[in-house]
């Protein structure tokens, strides 16, 4: 099961949370691997359309119950989940009640290890399929994290298997691919040959030049490499919201302390994951020392 929100490690005896690094760093890591032998890998990043929102209650539990759960447990689950209420607010007016008849709710602690049991089936497929991107006899053609679902295959026409089998067991759980956020690139030496389109139920999907996946920009070159220009537009909007709201007569021991709080770790993300050129990290570093100087600069103008 790829989509993994919680592992145990064996060897050392304790658990640890995976995050967002380590399923960048998987794809990374593929993708050069077969790079490193001359191949163009295709990639499909597949976005589901409300996820989290649209799990069918009933279809959960007999995938809780295929599972052989405990009785008692999904007795409990039947039971919360039934009594789930909800009524809209409108300035002052109040709806009537209504019933919640899907979704699982997000930031819940059961709600991630829900979901990757009803999508556990999805990957299961893909993985027997034999199609796509395998490492001698470890499948990654596929790395899901929460509603974020890529494919990796160095043909076309495994990509559009692939795809094929995503779609139809997406659409067996009762969820749908958004086809106007769902994107096709290539990475590797035919990057700039743009072959024939992938279809999703009829529907082509494009080729770009660029897709975002689990917040980082990756483009379409001959090796794997991030864009770094929308983490520093993001990098600077979150500068710019705290001198907005602290203004500048704030001591600057705080200013510091709130810029490496809620800042540096937007320019930082995802760089622990990827291989950073000696370019990409002096665009990180000047990004960081206009900092200072724009915080300096205030505090000298006061």
């Amino acid at each position: 099961m790829k989509n993994y929100f919680l592992t145990s490690d064996r060897q050392f005896g304790f658990k640890r949370k995976v995050g967002c690094s380590n399923a960048i760093y998987s794809l990374r890591k593929t993708v050069e691997y077969f790079n490193s032998m001359g191949s163009t890998v295709s990639i499909c990043s597949l976005d589901l359309s409300k996820a989290f929102d649209k799990i069918n209650f009933k279809m959960l539990f007999i995938k809780l119950m295929e599972r052989k759960l405990p009785k008692i447990f999904i007795e409990i689950l039947i039971n919360w989940y039934g009594k789930l209420n909800s009524f809209i607010r409108w300035n002052d007016k109040i709806s009537s009640s209504f019933c919640i008849t899907s979704g699982v709710r997000q930031g819940g602690i059961l709600s991630p290890i829900l979901f990757a049991v009803c999508v556990d089936d999805l990957l299961k497929k893909l993985e027997n399929s034999k199609m796509g991107c395998f490492v001698r006899s470890l499948c990654c053609n596929s790395f899901m994290y929460a509603d974020d679902l890529i494919l990796l295959s160095i043909t076309v026409q495994d990509l559009q298997t692939l795809v094929n089998v995503s779609a139809g067991e997406i659409s067996n759980i009762g969820l749908n691919v958004n086809c106007n956020k769902t994107f096709c690139i290539r990475i590797g030496p035919r990057h700039a040959v743009k072959p024939t389109s992938i279809l999703i139920n009829s529907k082509q999907i494009d080729w770009v030049d660029e897709i975002c996946y689990l917040g980082v920009s990756i483009l379409s070159t001959k090796n794997f490499k991030v864009n770094l220009q929308k983490r520093k537009q993001k990098f600077f909007r979150a500068l710019n919201a705290i001198f907005g709201k602290i203004g500048t007569f704030t001591s600057p021991a705080v200013v510091i302390s709130l810029v490496e709080s809620y800042c540096v770790p937007v320019l930082l993300y995802g760089s622990d994951c990827v291989e950073l050129s000696k370019s990409m990290l002096q665009s990180l570093e000047n990004a960081y020392s206009q900092l200072y100087s724009k915080l300096f600069s205030k505090l000298i103008e006061t």
